[in-house]
């Protein structure tokens, strides 16, 4: 069952009930269902409710107005971070057009939106508009498989413990929902700061875009700031596009020879492939976590850096914020591109 919710201001309310209930075939169906500001159950913190399930959403339905776009909730927070979820491609985002309203500029406005002209209001006929939104979810909900049951068709080729390993949070967290909280079912990606940056502001991106792009990467973080979570998740993410990542963690890592450090965990961690060899240069993903406990000497180290940029075209290495003061130490760092972890809040 996929989740659609819904950002509306109040002043539409009577806009927004009408589109419920042109969802009510589908939740019926037990294809969907909705969520939105007025099912907050009382005593629960609004914004942490608000984003727990924006972020579990498959389809977010913006209701655009006058009203939305000048409410600094709406549009400062729900919709930039659903553009952010639409971006990583965890959710898809519609602009349902309601009322007319300058949207010149909008982080949405080169969607696909509904209308794709007018706006509902300047429609007699407007359950013809609505049924058009609902044909669209369905188009997104065909469309949109999440991240969680792309992995789950492909975890064949996992060993099981390894998967189990991967899906774990590492915390002891309770739910009545569910006896077992995966991180995929919890997991925000954050955002990271360059700091080899020329620009003195220092470009931020989200940390969700490294799977997808090739090169090298450290990205510093300080203690307990989720650095093997991200890791866990670029893992799972980079398979997820097809490629064959292998995960080091750095504490077991004592020798410089990438491929014999690789061919070792591709035998644990997965169950159809025995060494890199076997994995074709544009599918290879590396990610090596804790890598500031690495026990090589700098010498090693940057014997090992070397082979692994004659092994894979795309590596992102974590380490605690320390390690940045034994960067210029280590010249194989140089070809690595640095970034920190930026905590979850910050706007």
């Amino acid at each position: 069952m996929k989740k659609i919710f819904i950002s509306y201001s109040s002043i539409d309310e009577n806009y927004k009930d009408q589109m419920i209930s042109h969802l009510s075939g589908l939740k019926y169906r037990g294809v969907i269902e909705t969520w939105h500001n007025r099912d907050i159950v009382a005593g629960d913190v609004k914004s942490d409710e608000i984003d727990q399930n924006i972020n579990q959403a498959a389809v977010i339905l913006l209701m655009v107005s006058p009203d939305f776009i000048g409410s600094s909730y709406c549009y400062g927070h729900e919709m930039k971070y659903a553009i952010k979820l639409h971006e990583e491609g965890r959710a898809r985002v519609i602009p349902v057009m309601l009322r007319p309203c300058d949207i010149e500029g909008a982080p949405f406005e080169n969607l696909k939106s509904v209308p794709e002209k007018n706006w509902i209001s300047q429609y007699d006929d407007k359950d013809s508009v609505f049924l058009e939104v609902v044909e669209q979810i369905k188009i997104a909900i065909k469309e949109t498989v999440s991240k969680k049951e792309l992995v789950t068709k492909k975890d064949y080729v996992h060993k099981s413990s390894f998967f189990a390993w991967l899906n774990d949070t590492e915390v002891v967290l309770k739910s009545r929902a569910t006896e077992v909280i995966r991180l995929d079912d919890i997991y925000i990606y954050p955002d990271l700061r360059g700091l080899d940056s020329d620009d003195e502001s220092f470009l931020e991106v989200s940390s969700a875009r490294l799977p997808e792009s090739e090169g090298y990467t450290l990205v510093l973080g300080e203690e307990q700031s989720g650095k093997s979570a991200l890791a866990k998740s670029l893992y799972k993410d980079a398979f997820s596009y097809g490629k064959k990542p292998v995960f080091i963690d750095a504490d077991n890592l004592n020798e410089s020879d990438i491929v014999e450090l690789c061919d070792k965990e591709i035998k644990r961690q997965y169950n159809d492939i025995d060494c890199l060899s076997e994995i074709v240069s544009a599918e290879r993903f590396l990610v090596i976590d804790n890598f500031a406990s690495v026990s090589l000497n700098k010498k090693h180290q940057n014997i090992l850096l070397d082979s692994i940029e004659r092994e894979f075209s795309t590596c992102v290495i974590l380490a605690s914020d320390s390690f940045q003061y034994v960067i210029p130490d280590i010249e194989g760092m140089a070809r690595f591109s640095v970034k920190e972890i930026l905590p979850l809040g910050k706007v």
